[in-house]
């Protein structure tokens, strides 16, 4: 075969370009498939992520979105296409968009914020939002993408976690305090029962050494005041035990109506070492009829006077004046002599524990938690006890009782 026929064979044969177009057209058609399938698979896989994932153009036009953004704002993914966020969503909200979009393209840089926005169905949601700028193969910036996450689960759990931290570290607090307290108080109670024990133990070992000789009376009046002593002390354990009665609720009141005048002779008779030697009296012009509980207010009153007592000088005097008051209430003042009160004490000396942190200058105050127990029984019937005081001129602890109608 010669060349011209070759060439001719070449030249003149129209299959083989035939053959090499339909080969390229084949192989468009399997990229064109295969470029299908991998948008379709990318789609899925955006789609099947519950995070608002949005990407949007320089101009603010959005190029892409997931469902989960298309639920957000109510529209469907390619109704998104071509929109700007003032067409999704209302003025202000687009306006913050837009401005968060401007901070992200103009420092070409990621940023992360936090805000509570609502969705198309009126629902409120915490999100955590990161915007990041995407750029060409050759570098230029074509626009941002945006992911964000709703966080209010997490963010209602770390509340829940700072208030129950808060909570932990105010009762830690609080538990520093009754620590301190504590000991405030077991100082406070040992330090007042150690005077009248100290007393008990000194006056009857000066009975105990007195001259068989000498007459009778001497050795009398020592074993007197011994006596006066341990009242004082039956009052003081007596306090604490009423105040812990009156706080388990194991004190049921009968109430009933008395005479107030014959309850509070009853309870200077119920002292009995604390009365023989000193200057104290009932004093009441009239009959003066409440409705109470009677072994509780006896031992109000006693309370109260062997408080008077202990703050009083021997030559000192207390009296249980009983009055009507205002209002048809009945009303019992226990005056005394003795050293006063300061103003700034005359509320907390009610307060359980009221004495324990007392300042530097060491007011005597009322001891143990006598007064507190006597405010109790008092709220319990509905009236009401206070003090009027003077440091150096005495005071007068006083209650209310309704009366007897």
């Amino acid at each position: 075969m010669t060349a011209s026929e070759g060439g001719k064979n070449q030249e003149g044969n129209p299959s083989a370009s035939t053959h090499g177009s339909s080969e390229g057209e084949r192989s468009k058609q399997r990229l064109s498939g295969e470029t299908i399938r991998w948008r379709a698979q990318l789609r899925a896989v955006i789609d099947s992520i519950p995070d608002l994932i949005s990407v949007k153009n320089r101009d603010g036009v959005y190029w892409l979105c997931n469902r989960a953004f298309s639920r957000y704002v109510g529209v469907e993914p390619r109704l998104v296409v071509g929109r700007t966020d003032a067409e999704l969503f209302d003025e202000e909200e687009a306006r913050r968009r837009s401005e968060l979009d401007r901070e992200v393209l103009d420092g070409q840089e990621t940023l992360r914020s936090e805000s509570w926005k609502e969705s198309a169905d009126g629902g409120r949601a915490l999100f955590d939002t990161l915007g990041a700028p995407f750029y060409s193969l050759e570098g230029e910036l074509l626009g941002l993408i945006a992911i964000s996450r709703d966080i209010t689960e997490r963010h209602r759990f770390e509340e829940e976690l700072r208030r129950a931290r808060d909570e932990l570290s105010e009762q830690y607090e609080q538990l520093k305090e009754l620590e301190a307290l504590r000991d405030s108080l077991t100082h406070m109670i040992v330090h007042d029962l150690r005077n009248p024990v100290t007393g008990i133990i000194a006056w009857l070992k000066m009975a105990q050494e007195t001259d068989p000789d000498a007459p009778a009376e001497e050795s009398e009046r020592y074993v007197a005041r011994a006596l006066w002593n341990a009242s004082m002390l039956a009052q003081m354990i007596n306090g604490v035990l009423d105040v812990s009665k009156m706080e388990a609720g194991d004190m049921e009141l009968d109430i009933r109506v008395h005479d107030i005048a014959e309850t509070s002779r009853a309870a200077l008779d119920s002292l009995g070492g604390l009365i023989p030697d000193r200057d104290v009296e009932v004093e009441s012009d009239e009959e003066v009829r409440a409705a109470y509980d009677e072994p509780l207010v006896t031992r109000v009153i006693a309370n109260l006077v062997a408080n008077a007592l202990w703050f009083t000088p021997h030559d000192g005097s207390v009296r249980v004046v009983v009055r009507k008051g205002e209002d048809g209430f009945a009303r019992v003042e226990v005056r005394d002599t003795g050293e006063g009160i300061p103003a700034e004490y005359h509320e907390k000396i009610f307060e359980k524990f009221g004495r324990v942190g007392q300042d530097a200058r060491q007011v005597r105050l009322p001891t143990g938690l006598g007064l507190a127990f006597c405010k109790m029984v008092l709220d319990a019937h509905g009236g009401s006890i206070g003090v009027v005081s003077q440091v150096e001129e005495g005071s007068t602890f006083w209650f209310e009782l309704p009366d007897g109608s």
